[in-house]
């Protein structure tokens, strides 16, 4: 509760004098008759001819630059006399490693800024390089290390996604500023913040619709996706992604050694083909309830269960609804009330258990609702920009996943001293000028230096740079005014 005291009186006076405009780059959601407009988060740039694709210096020399955005400025507000009124912004970085930015002395070898003053020459998308390497690959596999499958190569292009650009008031960070208003003040601007990114978009910091099928605060709890029935995505990339993701999972799960799980290997290879065909394509009811009811076969039955269903006549949605699948999900509850009581079992049976427990198809089983809500988001990310995919999804799965899509975290903390907990937002969005939010330290409010672009960590985009952190595009006041956007740079900031 925010009170009217003099303390907060002079700290709403304080921030008002520190309110600066700038332009929200929103990324609407979901992605359904979505305007028409070229500013967009990746996919290939628009570049016009005679502007050849930037090279920056990674680990192993010259290396061409990932491209991040493309903001036309004539889709911009005009609230600032420096921007341009028109012409096509092109923002690349290096995105092939672990974003260590800032090493050299040249800002060109980090990322590069190109502005072609006619948009209209910008209006065929330039093909990647084919050495363009794959996006974070030197960590761990990639970004989308998730379904890709031993000995292949991760892409190197961001899911494209357009972005809608807005008016926006915009404070400064705690950082940015000498004060004495200690957290209050932080807290403060988070609540401004949120309260204009709301303002602006008139959508919700979180939807209370979306259900927590990942139940990560019980080990023993098999995680349930709760898309079922009519509301399983009956497009292929949906099919092709899970059956990937389980098929990679398993060959992690055995080190290779698929003897045991060598039936379902060979049905996820067989749906990975045919979500392949139907990518982004419309998949008849029929194999889609097949498919639904192999990840029900593979989510509840034990390998030696004699009951086990290999018959797809049942449907998933009475499978997700039946006694057994909702035992399943509570058994996590009611080992919890076991344990304190001290029902064990003998050695023999622990061990039998804890064999079983560990057991490559039953890690499957508790995993299956993380691998659905991957294939799920990345799904909803084709969608954006492949309509055939979007109209193919109902409202019920949009519902379903919009939390994880959502420019607004919001949560609560607990404050031991009061005996209660307090709401807290964490809002984050791209956006253009104003105070640019930072989670290190940020730019000082005296600095004559711009944000010309600060793009945040976007896990509904599939976009990240740091451990949840910005890249940010600054540039000179001086150079904004005269368009030499060859001279800005870009830098990294995460927690």
């Amino acid at each position: 509760m925010y009170l009217d005291t003099p303390e907060n009186r002079e700290l709403d006076a304080f921030l008002a004098s520190l309110r600066a405009p700038a332009i929200l780059l929103h990324r609407p959601y979901p992605p359904v008759g979505l305007p028409k407009v070229r500013s967009r988060l990746g996919g290939l740039p628009c570049l016009p001819d005679g502007v050849d694709w930037p090279i920056g210096e990674g680990y192993e020399g010259a290396t061409p630059l990932h491209f991040l955005a493309q903001i036309d400025c004539s889709e911009l507000p005009p609230i600032d006399a420096r921007l341009p009124k028109s012409g096509m912004l092109f923002f690349f970085a290096r995105d092939d490693e672990e974003q260590i930015w800032g090493q050299t002395d040249d800002p060109a070898a980090d990322g590069r800024v190109i502005f072609a003053p006619d948009a209209e020459l910008c209006n065929s998308e330039r093909p990647a390089p084919i050495d363009l390497p794959p996006i974070r690959d030197a960590c761990g596999g990639g970004y989308d290390r998730p379904w890709l499958l031993p000995g292949e190569i991760g892409t190197a292009i961001h899911w494209a996604w357009p972005l809608v650009a807005l008016p926006l008031d915009t404070w400064p960070d705690s950082s940015a500023l000498d004060h004495r208003f200690g957290a209050t003040f932080q807290r403060r601007v988070n609540i401004l913040r949120t309260a204009a990114l709301l303002m602006a978009t008139e959508t919700p910091t979180c939807s209370k619709d979306s259900p927590d099928w990942e139940a990560k605060s019980l080990p023993y709890r098999p995680q349930v996706h709760p898309i079922h029935g009519s509301q399983f995505p009956p497009v292929g990339i949906f099919i092709e992604r899970t059956a990937r993701l389980i098929y990679g999972y398993l060959i992690e799960r055995t080190k290779g050694e698929t003897s045991s799980v060598a039936g379902v290997i060979h049905e996820a290879q067989r749906w990975m083909a045919f979500g392949k065909d139907t990518f982004s394509s419309i998949v008849p009811p029929q194999r889609v309830e097949n498919f639904a009811d192999w990840i029900a076969s593979l989510s509840i039955a034990r390998p030696d269960d004699p009951h086990r269903s290999t018959s797809p006549s049942a449907s998933y949605n009475a499978w997700f609804n039946s006694p057994l699948a909702s035992l399943r999900r509570e058994m996590g509850r009611l080992l919890s009330f076991a344990r304190p009581v001290g029902l064990h079992s003998s050695t023999t049976h622990s061990a039998a258990y804890s064999a079983w427990f560990d057991s490559p198809l039953v890690s499957l089983r508790r995993e299956m609702g993380r691998l659905l809500t991957i294939a799920a988001e990345e799904t909803i990310r084709a969608a954006a920009t492949r309509p055939s995919i979007a109209e193919a999804l109902t409202s019920r799965f949009f519902d379903c996943m919009e939390t994880e899509f959502l420019e607004v975290y919001q949560g609560k903390s607990l404050d031991n001293a009061a005996k209660c907990s307090h709401w807290h937002f964490e809002p984050r969005f791209h956006q253009m000028l104003g105070h640019a939010p930072s989670s290190q330290r940020a730019m000082r409010t005296d600095a004559k230096t711009v944000c010309l672009l600060q793009l945040a960590t976007d896990c509904g985009a599939g976009m990240s740079f740091g451990d949840m952190g910005e890249a940010t595009f600054w540039i000179k006041e001086e150079d904004l005014i005269e368009r030499r956007f060859d001279r800005a740079w870009v830098a990294l900031e995460g927690h």
